[in-house]
């Protein structure tokens, strides 16, 4: 860590800007970092030469800020969303998940229709133009993956495959493999 004399001012500034732009340029994470006013941030960024009190303080938290190791969150897909809205709701329409989900009409059909070849859901009710799912087998936190052609889904909760799309006879004769 570096001390700064008082008439350095130019380090203090390059070492508040960089900080700013680690914070996707928000003055109101850096006010918080540095536990002053916005405006007051706000000034000090834009006024190089100006330079607060107590400057090794404010440079400690900013090279902390700076060495903090950054945690982000797990990427949570749209098939985990799904999967999580299903286990919470039990009982849904598709409408249903695609608003606590967020997702698509076609994606969140797909993966219902899906989970439903493997036995995981199944028709509940219907009722006018909606028609209700039932989650029959929650196996636990990790969604289900489906297959990129629907022929297959895999568990990784239980580490098995819940579920193969049946290949037609005459078609067997393709997948032999050929010298």
């Amino acid at each position: 860590m570096l001390a700064l004399k008082k008439s350095d001012s130019s380090e203090w500034h390059r070492l508040l800007t960089v900080v700013y732009q680690k914070t996707q340029c928000s003055l109101i994470k850096l006010a918080g970092i540095l536990e002053v006013p916005r405006l007051t941030a706000r000034t000090w960024l834009r006024r190089p030469k100006s330079q607060p009190r107590d400057v090794d303080a404010l440079q400690q938290k900013l090279e902390g800020f700076i060495e903090a190791p950054k945690i982000s969150a797990p990427n949570k897909s749209s098939r985990h969303r799904m999967w999580q809205s299903m286990r919470c709701l039990q009982i849904f329409t598709v409408e249903n998940i695609m608003a606590t989900a967020n997702t698509g009409l076609s994606t969140t059909q797909k993966y219902v229709r899906a989970l439903a070849n493997a036995g995981y859901t199944k028709i509940y009710d219907k009722k006018s133009h909606h028609v209700y799912w039932h989650l029959i087998k929650n196996t636990g936190p990790k969604a289900p993956e489906i297959g990129r052609n629907r022929d297959f889904v895999y568990d990784p909760n239980t580490n098995r495959l819940a579920w193969q799309k049946k290949i037609p006879a005459d078609r067997t004769d393709d997948l032999t493999i050929r010298k």
